[in-house]
């Protein structure tokens, strides 16, 4: 049964630190408190280092790689402007502001100084893997592929960049039909990026994803235990495991995940979908049948396969006309539009009870 959908969430940001050598005691200072991540305290130093002498415009790429890092964006810009007007050549620089114009959603002025990064020095690992960035925001996957291509290809150390081209392979291809994508490749990457970065919690749920595909149900549960250790507030996680214990019939590992789910995003609809799908399975069918009522309160775009599986429902708990009820309202409501539903329901055993009687084969000549 066509329930839901994953996906696989690509982490779109590389943070680089750029210190620049400068003698003046408070620059050291301010880049001992940047490299130990004491951004506000590196900036007070800033603050009073310009305050004495505006034109020390290396302190503004310096400060403006602190308010990066504690997402301070608008000031982050202001700073990186002034540098890279009093260092133009400065790869590391533009890049930076590249990203910033990134994280603002202004993708086009990214892309203008990734460009113009990469022009001055081509070897920029984090710029190519922050346009790569840019370009599958902007829906070009193909060129996101070539750029965390480069960036693995100047600095195999990236685990971003493995983690994002493994990502980018399913956005290029038809993750509705897992025999399209290179699900092996995908996980060589995700491998690699683990390697590199063993807190890459993206790159473990990533590579549990290709391995639940791939039918490999063992290895895609021990992968989500290690990302939700990991991160812990991740609701995806949450939902492929699920997925994933009820194919290995634990369920109420499954069902604890979703109550999981439920204390994260109450309102999703995959949550529900499935309780539902879990509760059929269960055969407590009084509790599916609430999970679909809650659905179709949070939202009303999922009427079709709610009342297809409240028509499953009726006819696994017996009742011949409120299945029929709820299959004519599954058809009203569009469900039966994808012909590939049409063949669903011909196969799908949940209504053998009724498979033979003259009104359920006469609802399935008239679609």
């Amino acid at each position: 049964m066509k329930m839901r959908t994953a996906y696989i969430f690509v982490p779109f940001f590389f943070f680089s630190t750029f210190l620049w050598a400068q003698k003046t005691e408070p620059y050291d200072i301010a880049q001992r408190l940047a490299a130990g991540h004491e951004y506000a305290s590196a900036i007070a130093v800033l603050n009073k280092m310009l305050l004495s002498d505006p034109k020390a415009y290396k302190a503004y790429g310096l400060r403006g790689d602190c308010y990066l890092n504690i997402n301070n964006l608008d000031a982050a810009e202001r700073d990186y402007l002034v540098f890279v007007k009093a260092f133009p050549n400065d790869s590391k620089g533009l890049a930076e502001l590249g990203l910033v114009y990134n994280l603002k959603h202004k993708n086009k002025k990214a892309l203008h100084y990734f460009n113009k990064a990469l022009l001055i020095d081509p070897t920029n690992a984090v710029a190519h893997l922050n346009r790569g960035v840019t370009f599958q925001d902007l829906g070009d996957i193909r060129s996101a592929l070539a750029e965390y291509s480069a960036a693995m290809k100047y600095d195999s150390t990236i685990a971003l960049a493995y983690n994002n081209h493994g990502a980018a392979i399913f956005r290029n291809q038809d993750i509705a039909d897992p025999s399209k994508v290179d699900l092996e490749l995908a996980i060589k990457e995700f491998t690699r990026a683990i390697e590199l970065d063993s807190g890459l919690c993206d790159s473990r749920g990533n590579r549990a994803f290709c391995y639940k595909l791939l039918g490999n149900n063992e290895a895609a549960l021990a992968d989500y235990n290690d990302a939700i250790k990991c991160n812990a507030n991740v609701p995806r996680y949450y939902l492929n495991r699920a997925e994933v214990e009820e194919k290995l019939e634990k369920y109420e590992e499954a069902e604890k995940d979703y109550d999981q789910v439920a204390t994260i995003i109450p309102s999703s609809a995959e949550l529900w979908l499935g309780l539902g799908q879990l509760h059929i399975k269960t055969q407590n069918y009084e509790k599916a049948m609430e999970d679909y009522k809650t659905l179709l309160q949070n939202d009303s775009r999922y009427k079709p396969v709610v009342y297809f599986n409240m028509a499953r429902l009726y006819s696994l708990s017996g009742s011949k006309e409120f299945m029929l009820k709820y299959l004519v309202m599954a058809k009203k409501a569009g469900y039966f539009k994808d012909k590939s539903n049409v063949g669903l329901l011909q196969k799908d055993k949940d209504f053998d009870k009724f498979r033979k009687e003259n009104d359920f084969k006469a609802f399935l000549n008239k679609l």
